[in-house]
């Protein structure tokens, strides 16, 4: 599946998940993720 999406391979694929989504593909697949870290705009 990585190959298809274009990536190299199956680690190459979860890091740019990881990345995104600060899962893994399988922790998204279960609904595990982690809290989601929000970033606050600069103050004017």
């Amino acid at each position: 599946m990585a190959y298809r999406a274009g990536y190299a391979d199956q680690s190459h694929l979860t890091r740019a998940v990881r990345g995104a989504f600060g899962a893994t593909p399988l922790a998204l697949r279960r609904g595990t993720l982690p809290p989601f870290k929000t970033r606050r705009a600069p103050a004017p």
